[in-house]
């Protein structure tokens, strides 16, 4: 199955029938690298509602569809703050037994099957924070939300591919089936910028192998 995977991841990477503008870049002095950005098992993680976990200091900004904003701060929010060995653990297990999500969560609108709408919901990530998700199933398997970089940490975000292969789609790219973005690899992140001003991202593997996730960092 991985091979069939990298094969598709790129095919999906040699396109080049769309524009520079709708590419995701990978930083030209940061390309692949060796995991070492992943977060201590005993840093802090708050659990959303789905199986993503956020991790890092300080509270997380989430900007919604109709570009209303939350703050989660972790001393304050009634979502589970843990650490991120936890996390992981509770992401797996909501993965293999997963749960109707609340439809009065403040986060159950983020959401269209697995797919995250263009223009819905982003969490700004401030410097040292980030993000991850278990993803599994058959077909394409999308990322629950849009991130991008807090304003002042720069334009990059650091990406990895965890357990199976995966591929940043640009936010441009409305199918089902991405057809523009940068494939990611287990073994090796990088750090990968969105286009123009939006400068957001997510991530996407198809048919995931069961455990398998991403983590996006801002450092």
């Amino acid at each position: 199955m991985k091979n069939k995977i990298i094969i598709g991841l790129l095919c999906v990477t040699a396109l080049s029938g769309f524009a520079i503008s709708d590419k995701v870049y990978a930083a030209s002095n940061n390309g692949a690298n060796s995991l070492n950005k992943a977060p201590n098992d005993n840093e802090q993680a708050i659990e959303l509602t789905d199986n993503t976990f956020l991790f890092g200091k300080g509270s997380f900004k989430v900007v919604y569809s109709d570009k209303t904003t939350e703050q989660i701060n972790p001393n304050t929010t009634d979502l589970k703050v843990t650490t991120v060995k936890q996390a992981k653990e509770d992401s797996i297990a909501k993965t293999l037994s997963p749960t109707k999500i609340d439809r009065n969560s403040v986060f159950a609108s983020m959401k269209i099957g697995n797919r995250p709408r263009v223009s819905g919901t982003n969490i700004e990530l401030g410097y040292t924070q980030g993000a991850s998700e278990v993803m599994s199933d058959t077909g394409w398997r999308y990322a629950s939300y849009w991130y991008y970089p807090s304003s002042g940490t720069g334009d990059y975000l650091w990406w990895e591919a965890r357990g199976d292969s995966g591929i940043s789609p640009s936010p441009w790219d409305n199918s089902t089936t991405p057809t523009q973005g940068t494939a990611l690899y287990p073994g090796a992140g990088q750090y990968l910028k969105g286009p123009f001003s939006q400068n957001k991202m997510t991530f996407a593997s198809y048919s995931p192998a069961s455990g398998s996730s991403y983590y996006v960092i801002n450092q």
